[in-house]
């Protein structure tokens, strides 16, 4: 029986950049053997890939060309997947609609904040009536700096939200479709690459027979 030939965590590192907010646990290992029974298998024969783990001579093969493709396949496999949420409603697909929402609420924010800040100047002018220009310039002049510092900080706020609202919004089917392909081809590439070494040094792979047309 053919183990796994590849763990869940180093998926993530060989097919997925750093950047990817996914955990171990969103590869699971049915996707795995999946990836390993549709195309690696065939490629390479069911006895070469059963003394891959077994067999210390090829140790190197695996870790180096076996398993980079191999990663490649599993992410084809689920990127469609993760584009998809089920539950006992039936399946759905996030949308842009929450963000809208949050942009708004942002906005809403934003004009209260300023209507605050046009009342607190209107008092500010008439206390200043009332104290003196002199004393009531230092405090307006402290004040508007505080506020300064403040309306800087809520802007760097705002942007961090921002980037995050936009980091978290879903694609679109053409964009799951072109990722999932682009995994595809890289790792059709990777496979034929372990494929090209086989066959360069066939005495290292007495147990290298894969299925007619595999690739």
């Amino acid at each position: 029986m053919i183990r796994f030939l590849i763990p869940p965590a180093e998926v993530l590192q060989l097919a997925f950049s750093t950047r990817d907010q996914l955990s171990a646990g969103a590869i699971r290992y049915p996707k795995i053997m999946i990836a390993q029974e549709r195309y690696i298998v065939p490629a390479l024969g069911q006895e070469l890939c059963e003394r891959l783990y077994s067999t210390p001579a090829y140790q190197l093969f695996l870790e180096d060309y076996i398993r980079p493709a191999l990663a490649y396949f599993v992410r084809h496999g689920i990127i469609e997947e993760l584009a998809f949420e089920i539950s006992d409603a039936g399946v759905g697909q996030p949308t842009r609609e929450q963000t809208s929402r949050t942009h708004e609420a942002s906005q809403t924010d934003n004009l209260t904040r300023n209507a605050t800040q046009a009342t607190e100047e209107s008092a500010r002018r008439e206390l200043a009536n009332v104290q003196g220009y002199q004393e009531v310039v230092i405090t307006m002049g402290d004040n508007h700096q505080n506020d300064t510092t403040t309306e800087e900080k809520r802007s760097a706020e705002d942007n961090n939200t921002s980037s995050l609202r936009t980091t978290l919004r879903a694609a679109t089917d053409a964009q799951c479709q072109m990722l999932a392909a682009r995994a595809l081809r890289d790792a059709r590439i990777l496979l034929q690459r372990a494929i090209s070494y086989i066959e360069q040094y066939p005495d290292q792979f007495p147990d290298y027979a894969p299925a007619p047309s595999s690739f």
